[in-house]
């Protein structure tokens, strides 16, 4: 069971990065800088515990793995944002939650790993719980993100950001039998800083300007973007994917709690009906499984 408390703790701190990010971060930054810091600045709280673990034993498959993760994290960043700018939030939020679907699907034939029947079903309730949570109000049409799909540009891309982040999980898993959280984490994050630095080229005075001013509070960003990478990667080592990526979903029941204790969102009923089926799926997941 150590594994489903390792997984709220990476939803929770997640959720907490996420309060961090709308209190102290405002929209003359560009998006890119954002996804630049949030990595680079990772890496100073990394950096020393990499002193406190074995090193890993390099071979081909392993090289073949860390480069596959980062590449594929960096182009999906690049495509979130994309998929973000090209349409409403509010119509791309409730497919992020497909990702342990794609997973469910897919980790079969990739790992060789298959929920079991209460297991399925749990997954099942959380993704639908996830999806009600995005929308605004009951009333929302459930099918209005699928009908975006027809003739979204957004959509079509945020499609392929779920579908993305549950092969890069995967490969996660993967790449964790070989070599510890923390190596699996900082090395990837070099390639991903490096990957994504050329965006900060264009205007680069400004930029360095607004890193001078909120270098702070991206500090505090890469403190908590540290627990939350740690504590996944190390659930992800220990759980099938598919359940670790589900129980974290629970990252939209904490935001609603925060959202309610910070920011004075009282409309939140609604909300709470899908964080009641969400939290069924986790109870079904961790005890009868």
């Amino acid at each position: 069971m150590t594994w489903i408390v390792v997984a709220i703790m990476s939803a929770l701190v997640d959720s907490l990065r996420d309060v961090t990010s709308k209190v102290v971060l405002n929209t003359e930054l560009s998006p890119f800088l954002i996804s630049w810091a949030f990595r680079a600045f990772i890496l100073p709280f990394l950096v020393p515990l990499l002193f406190f673990v074995e090193p890993p034993e390099w071979n081909q498959h392993l090289i073949l793995l860390i480069t596959l993760s980062t590449v594929l994290k960096a182009f999906n960043t690049v495509l979130f944002l994309n998929a973000i700018k090209a349409t409403d939030l509010s119509i791309i939020s409730p497919v992020t939650t497909a990702t342990p679907l794609f997973i469910t699907i897919l980790s079969p034939f990739v790992l060789g790993e298959v929920p079991g029947f209460y297991g399925a079903i749990g997954i099942g309730l959380i993704i639908f719980g996830g999806y009600i949570i995005n929308f605004k109000t009951l009333g929302d049409n459930l099918l209005t993100p699928f009908r975006a799909l027809a003739h979204d540009r957004g959509m079509k891309m945020m499609i392929g950001v779920t579908f993305l982040w549950a092969i890069t999980a995967m490969i996660d898993r993967m790449g964790l039998k070989e070599v510890s959280p923390v190596y699996w984490a900082f090395i990837p994050y070099v390639g991903m800083s490096l990957l994504l630095a050329p965006a900060l080229i264009g205007d680069s005075r400004k930029k360095v300007q607004q890193l001078r001013k909120h270098f702070g509070h991206f500090v505090l960003l890469g403190l908590l973007g540290t627990g939350a990478i740690l504590f996944h990667l190390t659930a992800i080592s220990l759980q099938m994917v598919a359940y670790v990526i589900s129980v974290k979903r629970l990252r939209a029941i904490f935001g609603i709690i925060w959202g309610y204790l910070f920011f004075g969102e009282r409309n939140i009923r609604y909300r709470l009906v899908g964080a009641v089926i969400m939290i069924l799926g986790v109870l079904l997941i961790t005890v009868l499984e």
